[in-house]
């Protein structure tokens, strides 16, 4: 099994509970896979738990930029 394949299964069966650090974590995963529109929702949903955390709004304005979304990007950046 690749590397993309193994990890979508994981994240795919990730708890919807999931604490912050780990949906931070998952965003990570996907950045590193291109998968932008994807990392952005789990940073999204990390600050949902945690307003203002300083690496979750940093990465969903990564995402964002990344996806041509600059001013989306520039509110969270």
């Amino acid at each position: 099994m690749g590397r993309v394949a193994l990890l979508a299964l994981l994240w795919a069966s990730a708890s919807p509970a999931a604490d912050e650090d780990t949906l931070i974590a998952q965003g990570k995963d996907l950045v590193s896979l291109r998968r932008y529109a994807d990392g952005e929702k789990a940073f999204r949903r990390a600050l949902d738990l945690v307003p203002g955390h300083p690496e979750a709004r940093y990465g969903a304005a990564y995402c964002a930029h990344q996806q041509g979304r600059l001013t989306s990007a520039l509110k969270d950046y």
